[in-house]
């Protein structure tokens, strides 16, 4: 799968999303912030919520996608196995809000209008 990580994400009533500093929230943050994202679990006997102990192979696979993704300059190909484990941090992390789980969702399923313009034009070239 091919994405267009400089395309700037979109509120519910279709404006841009800025950063708090008012710079675009583009695709490729909304990524960062999925793959990067703090992952909660309760433990203890008061069951709190606390930061979740990845496994070596998660953190491994967390940096490889994340030096894949600030490596390119505007299309981030994905594998099928890579995708899965984005959605699978999709589901697990705290930090993101419905909007962004939204739109990484229509993003990784192929929904996003957007990006299917960008891959549009690119197949005609």
């Amino acid at each position: 799968m091919r994405i267009n990580i400089k395309a700037v994400l979109k509120n519910y009533k279709g404006k841009k999303l800025t950063r708090g500093d008012g710079t675009n929230y583009t695709v490729r943050d909304a990524l960062n912030d999925v793959i990067n994202g703090v992952e909660m679990k309760p433990q203890g006997s008061g069951r709190e919520l606390q930061p979740a102990i990845l496994s070596a192979e998660d953190k491994g696979r967390i940096y490889q996608l994340s030096t894949k993704l600030w490596s390119v300059r505007k299309t981030l190909k994905l594998s099928p196995e890579e995708i899965v484990f984005i959605k699978k941090r999709k589901g697990v992390v705290a930090n993101i809000t419905p909007l962004v789980f939204g739109k990484v969702g229509e993003l990784l399923e192929d929904k996003d209008e957007e990006n299917k313009k960008v891959k549009d034009s690119s197949a005609k070239a």
